[in-house]
């Protein structure tokens, strides 16, 4: 995913000393086409439709006052035109078209171009071609003309051609030479601050549903890329979380819980970190997939500057294993890509769906930690022995395992745990030459049904908490 860096130009206000008043634009607007059809005529005077008779094309949306092609007929092939008056853009010195569309039924689309005549019909130049697959409303389709700019007998035409289901209305379709503003940003809220990315933690409970500086948080309309009411990005500000792994919080990334239109989103949380001195960028974290489909847009990415991402780990269904509903340890190392990763840099993780959160689709994540050592467990029920494996330890430090029956956080002495109080010691471990422990536990029967929260602390010369895991006990 690479996208271009976007310049936003600043408003000059330039003093009159003389007057004492403000200074109007230096460049003179030209318009050459307007039309809105609100007369409710298609074509609007000046006009004109080349149909191929199979059945009526262009007609007048009465109830929209708009101008709309459907294929009215499964089967039946339309191949239809509707076409401005010439305009003489022999004084402007750039053009730009601008309009409202609407897309229905957008993925049974044969083609919906607009295209650009010199010589009455005879030849035609595609200017744009739509290619979504997202029902649109009242989408602003601008398109750059200054090819065409000092030319005479310049004819728009707006080709509808297909045989089932898709419908295409245009409407306010104004042609001038005022550039269109510059696009949103691709990801529209950035953090502002970077924090270390050494021991980094982010459970999401101190933060109460409020975002910090170091995090920003995305709900887009996937193809305009502007906030969407019916997109979701919810760390506990918007509602409740359904269903954080631990905890009250967690981030919940898909579309808006219960709602009914499904539009293509995506949603994105991205946090602001700072890697200088760290030598382990080793990422841990709980994930849930509720029912995910593979989009390139999924998954883990890393950027420098916020425009070009690189992706470090995608396939949300792969990386929880296909499990449905359930939560899985996810790992990946942030410094795997050709990303600088030494400095600031940005993590994201990005979700794209068309359908509620946590009702067939959706992705939760929870218990982000960065440069830590990462605990797995496997074997885990009562009356059985448990293995708990610890990686990324210091080989020179001691290993301290511990569990709880209570959920965290808990001030210990050596910081934040995330497993509550009282906390039992499991046992000390000496790590091996890679940093490696596993410790087998034997589970008492009676142990059945109970919940567990389980951690280990890297005692060496900088303390480092692993991840911590909440456990039902078989």
């Amino acid at each position: 995913m690479v996208i271009s860096p976007i310049s936003i130009p600043m408003n000059k206000i330039l003093p009159l000393m003389a007057l004492g008043a403000l200074t109007a634009p230096t460049w003179a607007q030209q318009t050459a086409l307007t039309e809105d059809f609100d007369a409710g005529v298609v074509p609007p005077t000046g006009w004109a439709e080349l149909n191929n008779g199979v059945t009526n094309g262009w007609e007048p949306d009465l109830g929209l006052e708009e101008a709309e092609h459907d294929d009215y007929f499964s089967g039946v092939y339309n191949d239809n035109r509707l076409e401005s008056p010439a305009m003489d853009l022999t004084t402007f010195a750039e053009a730009y078209l601008h309009c409202d569309q609407d897309q229905v039924y957008p993925t049974f689309r044969d083609t919906n171009n607009v295209d650009v005549t010199l010589d009455g019909g005879a030849t035609y130049t595609t200017l744009y071609s739509e290619a979504g697959t997202t029902t649109l409303t009242d989408n602003a389709l601008e398109i750059d003309m200054s090819a065409y700019a000092g030319l005479s007998g310049v004819q728009l035409s707006f080709h509808y051609a297909g045989d089932y289901a898709n419908a295409w209305r245009i409407d306010n379709v104004v042609v001038d030479d005022i550039a269109p503003p510059p696009p949103p940003s691709y990801w529209a809220n950035m953090p502002s601050t970077f924090v270390s990315a050494n021991g980094f933690r982010e459970n999401f409970e101190a933060l109460a549903g409020v975002a910090p500086s170091y995090m920003g948080l995305n709900a887009l309309d996937a193809s305009t890329r502007l906030p969407n009411a019916d997109a979701w990005c919810n760390i506990g500000g918007d509602a409740a979380c359904l269903d954080p792994y631990d905890g009250m919080y967690a981030l919940e990334m898909g579309g808006l819980p219960g709602n009914t239109n499904y539009p293509e989103t995506n949603s994105g949380m991205i946090l602001g970190l700072n890697g200088a001195g760290v030598t382990d960028f080793t990422m841990s974290f709980q994930c849930v997939n509720h029912g995910e489909e593979l989009n390139a847009e999924d998954g883990v990415f890393v950027s420098s500057d916020g425009d070009n991402w690189e992706q470090v780990v995608g396939d949300w269904a792969a990386l929880t294993n296909f499990v449905i509903g359930e939560r899985q340890l996810v790992t990946c190392d942030l410094a795997s890509t050709s990303v600088d990763v030494s400095g600031d840099f940005y993590v994201l993780f990005s979700q794209y769906d068309n359908f509620p959160y946590a009702d067939l689709d959706g992705i939760g994540i929870d218990n982000i930690t960065v440069g830590s050592p990462v605990l797995t467990a496997t074997g885990v029920a009562s009356g059985a022995t448990a293995t708990f494996d610890i990686s990324g330890c210091d080989p020179a430090g001691a290993t301290i395992l511990a569990y709880s029956l209570n959920p965290g956080p808990t001030v210990t002495p050596f910081g934040v745990a995330d497993i509550g109080s009282p906390i039992k010691e499991i046992g000390r471990f000496t790590p091996d030459a890679q940093g490696n422990v596993q410790a087998l536990v034997n589970i008492p029967p009676f142990a059945a049904g109970l919940t567990a929260w389980v951690q280990a602390v890297d005692a060496a010369a900088s303390i480092r908490f692993t991840n911590g895991l909440k456990i039902l006990i078989p």
